[in-house]
């Protein structure tokens, strides 16, 4: 505790012996007694699992505790709700609804066929660049980096990119593909919690308490 005239332990710290007032801020704090609050920290790496429980002080218990307690999402009663919430947004990044059907019809119809889903545009041009990146500076007479000045299938992919990223602009706004996307994808997550709902109230009912 610091020196404060506030300080409601001063008056009590100032009846205390020496050995007593060490005891008392090694207990509160972990450090040495007689070189409270500036000599070194305790080694707790340093220390067996004895010792390290012996001299483990009151802050750190407390704090371990209420940690313990606020950590109740990782109880047993909640773990298949949270097993179920890991499951439903794994497979929903592997969803295609019907508007990423609309807009790859509409891409394959502009020359960018086998595109399932939107989302999957942007990173299809991103593996193909570091492919051709990598096979061009594996060339056995290949020397520095390529760029598009030395590169000319550097210069096609750049082209084909930008015609790609035009399609999909335009596939997006002809198939009204975000208002559409978004709005199964609310279905599905609606769905989720009709399915769950009472775990997710105990959930809540549990963090509620915690708060208060």
């Amino acid at each position: 505790m610091g020196g404060s005239a506030d300080d409601p332990n001063e008056a009590i710290l100032a009846d205390m012996t020496d050995s007593e007032r060490n005891a008392w801020r090694q207990a509160l704090s972990g450090w040495p007694g007689d070189s409270w609050p500036n000599g070194p920290f305790p080694d707790w790496d340093a220390m067996g699992e004895e010792e390290l429980a012996f001299n483990m002080n009151c802050s750190s218990r407390g704090m371990n505790q209420a940690l313990a307690e606020r950590d109740f999402a990782n109880h047993d009663e909640f773990a298949p709700l949270l097993e179920a919430i890991d499951e439903f947004q794994g497979d929903l990044k592997l969803e295609i609804t019907e508007a990423d059907q609309a807009w790859s019809t509409c891409m394959a119809d502009n020359g960018f066929p086998g595109i399932e889903r939107q989302r999957q545009s942007q990173q299809q041009l991103s593996d193909e660049w570091v492919e051709t990146w990598n096979e061009i500076t594996g060339r056995p007479d290949w020397v520095g980096n390529p760029t598009l000045a030395n590169s000319p299938e550097l210069v096609n992919l750049r082209e084909r990119e930008l015609d790609q990223a035009l399609a999909d602009l335009d596939c997006r706004v002809a198939t009204d593909f975000k208002a559409r996307h978004q709005a199964q994808i609310n279905a599905w997550e609606t769905q989720f919690v009709n399915d769950h709902q009472a775990s997710l109230n105990a959930l809540r009912d549990a963090a509620a308490q915690f708060g208060n």
